[in-house]
């Protein structure tokens, strides 16, 4: 309190109040929706397709955080497979995959089996589908690392008539490791001509084109002049920016300094920034909260930090994760990182620690 103003005081007070009301809301809600989980579990049986979409999709948008609902439709899901999902439409088939995958919740075997019926039935033109359509299917393969062939080959060959959702299909493709080369000259001859092309849209075509130049150089794509140029703008851009550094992260930063181990936070390579980089080494630790960075029913990470990591070792880096999980629950934090810095970087630790003892001898001799 001392160091505010009367009149600030009385600012900090009601944003105070406002935030404890806006509290008090979000836990009555909290009850509410619980109570509607609980009822949906008892009539998810007698949902319609879309009902069920839907239904799914708001409890995600709620931030519901239980996955009961998820296993409820998970389970009535596999009870309508063997009836071949009779009744659902493209949407339907897109939306609950997509819902699955902001979820992150993954069930591999569902998932193939929603894309092989929603193919089926697009193949048969007994299915319309729309631009949406596409870019569901890409993000909930892609998110939850998901490889249905026929329905990738369907999105790459449909996305080259829809413009605005090309680099985003793009990257999705390149997150599965799937390469369909018509899709990929199609996207570099004409992506000059794409509007609105925004920092994500550039970011996730440089990740993507990173990709395609480290494995496939023999396809000798190459991105015009003009994009080349913007995204190098914003590498340069993004390299003076200051992330956001979590508690942990600088938890292990202080640990690792403790230890005597110098290293730089936030190293900045290619469009990613490292929480904890030994540079020289090329090893890097990555604090992961598992609510971001892993699926919320396993410990398989989410497409994007597989890409990520792909990129990175391609580029020489090791990377190394910590787990939030693992973290919290270490007793002997130091030995925890011990543990998990690789051989190399132990090697490191023990000429670090006896660096005196080492010159020691070599002046002795």
């Amino acid at each position: 309190k001392e160091d505010f103003s009367a009149q600030e005081m009385k600012v900090y007070e009601l944003l105070y109040q406002k935030a404890k009301t806006a509290q008090d809301i979000r836990n009555r809600l909290d009850k509410v929706v619980a109570l509607i989980s609980r009822d949906f579990q008892y009539l998810v049986r007698s949902c319609k397709s879309g009902e069920l979409a839907n239904s799914i999709w708001a409890f995600c948008a709620l931030e519901y955080e239980p996955l009961d609902v998820f296993y409820a439709v998970q389970e009535e899901l596999a009870r309508r497979a063997p009836d071949n999902f009779r009744g659902f439409t493209t949407f339907d088939f897109a939306f609950i995959m997509v819902t699955f995958a902001e979820k992150q919740f993954k069930d591999e075997q569902l998932m193939l089996q929603l894309a092989e019926q929603a193919c089926l039935g697009i193949a048969s033109g007994e299915l319309s589908y729309k631009k949406e359509d596409i870019i569901f299917f890409a993000k909930a393969l892609a998110t939850l690392q998901v490889k249905h062939v026929g329905l990738l080959n369907f999105i790459a060959r449909e996305a080259v008539r829809y413009p605005d959702i090309l680099v985003s299909v793009f990257w999705n493709l390149i997150m599965l490791n799937f390469i369909d080369l018509n899709f990929m000259r199609s996207l570099y001859a004409n992506i000059e001509q794409i509007n609105g092309l925004n920092s994500v849209d550039l970011m996730q075509i440089h990740h993507a084109d990173l990709i395609l130049q480290q494995e496939y150089p023999e396809e000798k794509l190459q991105l015009p002049q003009k994009i080349t140029e913007r995204i190098r703008g914003l590498l340069e851009q993004q390299r003076h920016e200051k992330p956001y550094t979590s508690n942990m992260h600088r938890e292990v930063s202080a640990l690792l300094s403790k230890m005597r181990l110098p290293h730089v936070d936030e190293y900045f390579v290619e469009g990613y920034y490292l929480d904890c980089a030994f540079p020289e080494m090329k090893v890097a630790l990555e604090i992961d909260n598992e609510l971001f960075h892993n699926m919320s029913n396993s410990e398989e990470q989410l497409g994007k930090d597989v890409l990520r990591d792909r990129i990175l070792k391609n580029l020489g880096w090791h990377i190394v994760h910590v787990l939030d999980s693992a973290w919290k629950g270490s007793v002997d934090k130091q030995d925890l990182l011990k543990q998990i810095l690789p051989g190399g970087m132990k090697l490191f630790i023990y000429r670090i620690r006896h660096l005196p003892e080492i010159l020691h001898a070599f002046f002795s001799h």
